[in-house]
């Protein structure tokens, strides 16, 4: 396999240290490793369209729950 091929496969938010304080770590992803790597020039950076999206479903559902919460 090549090297390329082998960043890929490891890439998570669970091993990215940008990551690890992130509220959508629990239900993101990641992204798009491609996106990344075309934005970034490299494999193991974040796709931040990626992650503004995935902060903005986490804090919706948060709010969704919390509402759905308050009416029990």
């Amino acid at each position: 396999m090549r090297p390329f091929w082998k960043q890929w496969r490891k890439r998570s938010p669970l091993t990215n240290e940008e990551c690890k304080s992130c509220i959508a770590l629990g239900n993101c992803g990641d992204g798009c490793p491609y996106s990344a790597y075309q934005t970034n020039g490299r494999l193991d950076a974040l796709d931040k369209k990626f992650c503004i999206h995935a902060k903005a479903t986490t804090c919706f559902l948060i709010r969704d729950l919390w509402e759905q919460i308050k009416k029990e």
